[in-house]
Parts: C-alpha cells; structure tokens; sequence
C-alpha cells in the first residue's frame, strides 16, 4: 500500500499528516518548529524525521515504512540549495524515509492547499512573508527575511512595537495621548515582570522569539476591548501587510489576492489599505480560513 506524507513547518511549530493514496487521513503529529535558519540543517531534518516517527505511529505504522512521496513545507526554506540541502540532510538520518522528497517554502504549502490557480500568499505568524506565486511554482518574494531585516507586521514585530511603546512613553521619549495602562498591564503579565528593565534578559541573554510573539495575543484582546495604543500597533501591522500585498500585484498581470485568517484580518483592518495601496488595482480581496 502506497502512503503519501506532508509537513508544514512553521517558525513556532510544526505538523505532518499521512495519507493513503485514496486521499484518506491515517496519523498525524505535531512539533517543535523546523526552521533551519534557527536549528541548523541537522536539527531540522532530526525534527522532520521526528515528526515522521510521530506520525507513522498515530497510523499504527512500522517506523521503517517507507513513504511513495514526502512534502517539506518548512519556514526559511527558500532557494533550490537549500531545498536539496534539507533533502540530502532527510535522507542522511533516514535514508529510506521516502522514494520522493520535494522540499518547498511553507508558502507554497499553503498555496496548493487552498488553490491550483495563480494566488498570492500572506503569511503573518511568528515572522511575515508575501509571495505572488504562479501555477508553474515560479514565484515572486516579499519580506520574509527575519525580525532583524524585515517580518514587519507579523506577531513578533506587533509584540516589538508595543514593548518600544511601552518604553519611550514611560522614558518619556514620546507623548500618548491615549494612555498605556492596559499595554502596560499586558506586558508585565506577559513576562512576569514590574518595570521595563528586567525585559533585558529576554532580549539579549537567551532570545526566544515565539515566546516574544506570543504577547501579541494579549496585546489583540486589549485591542479587542478598545484599547486606542493596541488598535493603533494593529492598524500599523495591517499597513506593513497591506505594502507587502500591494509590492507582490505589481509583479502579476491580472490578479487578486486572498488573505487568510478572517478574524484577525476584521482585527486590525487591512484590506481597505490593501485597495488603496494596490498599483496596479486588487479588485478582489477573498478572505479564506483553511480547516484544521
């Protein structure tokens, strides 16, 4: 029997499904995230075969049961060297694992997930990247170079932003008109501190940049709740996203674009800035939420 196998490797986690080859799902598993950029080469693939393990497992499979064809859509995969060089590491540990690998960005993952058509692709999770990609898997890169270089708008750039709010209104760099009390609350809580400069240690001894990530969830409910300063770091992600969409339309003929994860996109209101920015014009924006 024929068994088909994916990975979509995030920069916070990770996840494998196996398929029969009637398109039935027979295990899963989840991990730690696969970003080689990160981990090293060898770390990541040990997590891919990992994840393999996991999930060959929950199906109630032999852990030597080869795979007809094994999907790699990992974060920080980008450039056919480093397509080969998570392949060849794969096969280093496990040589059997698969007849065929094909590694890919996990954009193209979502990207055939959800369309065969030209689409582009808006990734904001930990970090952020655009991508135009096309039917035959050529494709145009917006961002997605890290939270030194870029990854404006994602979850650790709108936890960045309103630490640095946060600091230069206390400092007394900036004047907030709208008050910070419930920015302030949220970071504290989020770090189990009292005062801004014990958020050093988690910047310069042992960064953890899901964990930063993660105050954007309380940071969102403060939003939620009306929270002027919140909404305004949302706003400003949405516009950073809005540029990234706008930059890939210029690279398509006749395009539009498709956002996922509605909720958050109502959140912190992109897509009119997405219509305004788009030269040439996006006439369509399609708000899709992929199932689990």
């Amino acid at each position: 029997m024929a068994y088909y196998a994916g990975i979509e490797g995030g920069t916070t986690g990770s996840r494998m499904v196996i398929l029969s080859a009637e398109g039935k799902q027979l295990g899963q598993s989840e991990g730690p995230h696969t970003n080689y950029w990160h981990l090293g080469m060898e770390e990541a693939a040990r997590r891919v075969v990992m994840l393999a393990d996991d999930a060959l497992k929950a199906a109630g499979l032999p852990k030597e049961t080869p795979f007809k064809a094994l999907g790699l859509a990992l974060s920080g995969v980008n450039t056919e060297s480093n397509c080969l060089q998570i392949i060849e590491a794969v096969r280093k540990i496990r040589p059997g694992i698969a007849e065929k690998i094909h590694a890919c960005n996990d954009a193209v993952g979502t990207l055939v997930t959800a369309t065969d058509e030209d689409a582009i692709v808006l990734i904001a999770g930990t970090g952020s990247i655009c991508k135009l990609i096309r039917k035959n898997l050529s494709f145009v890169r917006i961002g997605g170079l890290g939270y030194l270089l870029g990854d404006e708008g994602s979850a650790f750039w709108i936890a960045h932003q309103a630490i640095m709010t946060h600091i230069k209104t206390t400092e007394g760099l900036y004047h907030d008109q709208f008050g910070t009390q419930m920015l302030t609350q949220a970071i504290y809580k989020h770090f189990n501190i009292s005062h801004h400069h014990e958020l050093l240690p988690h910047f310069h001894e042992n960064i953890n940049k899901t964990f930063i990530a993660q105050l954007c969830k309380p940071i969102a409910e403060a939003a939620r709740e009306g929270d002027l300063v919140c909404k305004q770091i949302f706003f400003e992600a949405g516009q950073h996203l809005g540029r990234h969409v706008s930059a890939a339309v210029r690279n398509a003929d006749k395009v539009f674009g498709r956002v996922f994860n509605p909720d958050t996109f109502q959140t912190v209101g992109k897509a009119n800035f997405i219509f305004a920015c788009s030269r040439p014009p996006l006439h369509l924006v399609q708000l899709l939420l992929l199932p689990k």
